[in-house]
């Protein structure tokens, strides 16, 4: 499923330069919203109303708290909206790499931030859902991060960072909860596969087997196969070339390195392999995901724009 045209937000729509990569607002949906996709992570909490959410993957019922997590370069789009209202959370990729780095070797954390091809069945997104007190702890959590925002705009990103984590402490343990592992499955599962997907991230180019996976772990195959795929819910194979796909989405975003180059930078050498496992992953092809966020103005899709409004900014204007 792919959308004929998109829309497209960049960072410099939601982060003015010289400014924290963060933005979040309260943002009302009436009726459609056109396909669209962005070059930087969004979180969306809805707390009220109802309304359809349409991805790659499908069309699925939004209603009080719905959580959608969204990687870079991912679209979707709104259906039927009827008063809906969503928290949305935005910032820059780059603070996983800086800032939240450490976040990803949490486990509660990690599983909601969408570093790694955690269900990979979702095209790219996330969707759970939230208790009615853990919504609640989690929409206070985001009001204060708003409130720290509008107050010191352009100071304290220890404070605003500190904020970001404790909402995405409250929505990563909604996701673990929807995760408990069957009854045959030991309780060091989880951390034996972390152990094996850091392997992989550490060594995206290696020509990677299951045997040498499960090696390096001292677990016979049939049996690590069988915990990686019950704990990630993909193969080991599968989630490297997941891993090895966004990798490339990120450095078709981020570098001007030639489609050939990356290629080879992720551990897929021939270019023609490269091209159908990456367009397998992303419904389109490499050349064309980088022109998405590289060259405005190419595929937008006609139609109402919602135009962001930094906090405060916003504040000063009312």
């Amino acid at each position: 499923m792919s959308p004929p045209r998109v829309m497209r937000y960049t960072r410099e729509d939601y982060f003015p330069i010289g400014e924290f990569p963060l933005y979040l607002n309260r943002t009302p949906h009436e009726g459609d919203f056109g396909a669209h996709d962005h070059d930087f992570m969004e979180i969306q909490v809805v707390l009220r109303g109802y309304g359809m959410h349409v991805t790659a993957a499908g069309a699925k019922k939004l209603e009080r708290g719905d959580v959608i997590v969204m990687r870079p370069g991912v679209w979707h789009a709104y259906r039927d909206c009827e008063k809906l209202e969503v928290y949305n959370c935005c910032f820059g990729v780059e603070l996983l790499r800086r800032e939240l780095a450490w976040c990803l070797d949490d486990p509660v954390l990690r599983a909601v931030l969408p570093s790694s091809p955690h269900r990979v069945e979702a095209r790219g997104g996330i969707l759970t859902r939230l208790e009615p007190s853990t919504l609640k702890r989690c929409e206070g959590q985001l009001d204060l991060l708003q409130l720290e925002m509008v107050q010191h705009p352009f100071r304290h990103p220890a404070r605003k960072i500190a904020q970001l984590v404790l909402v995405l402490d409250a929505l990563g343990s909604a996701a673990q909860l929807e995760e408990t592992l069957p009854e045959k499955i030991p309780r060091r599962a989880p951390a034996l596969v972390g152990q094996a997907t850091a392997l992989l991230e550490s060594r995206l180019a290696h020509p990677w087997t299951s045997e040498e996976l499960s090696q390096r772990l001292g677990l016979t195959p049939t049996y690590f196969v069988r915990i990686f795929k019950t704990v990630t819910g993909l193969p080991p194979l599968s989630y490297l070339a997941a891993l090895r796909a966004e990798r490339a989405a990120e450095l078709l975003m981020r570098s001007d390195l030639s489609i050939e180059h990356i290629a080879l930078e992720v551990g897929w050498g021939s270019s023609s392999y490269f091209a159908r496992r990456f367009k397998e992953h992303f419904g389109l092809s490499a050349r064309e995901y980088r022109l998405r966020f590289v060259r405005p103005g190419l595929d937008l899709a006609p139609g109402p724009r919602l135009v962001p409004r930094h906090p405060a900014r916003a504040m000063k204007s009312e």
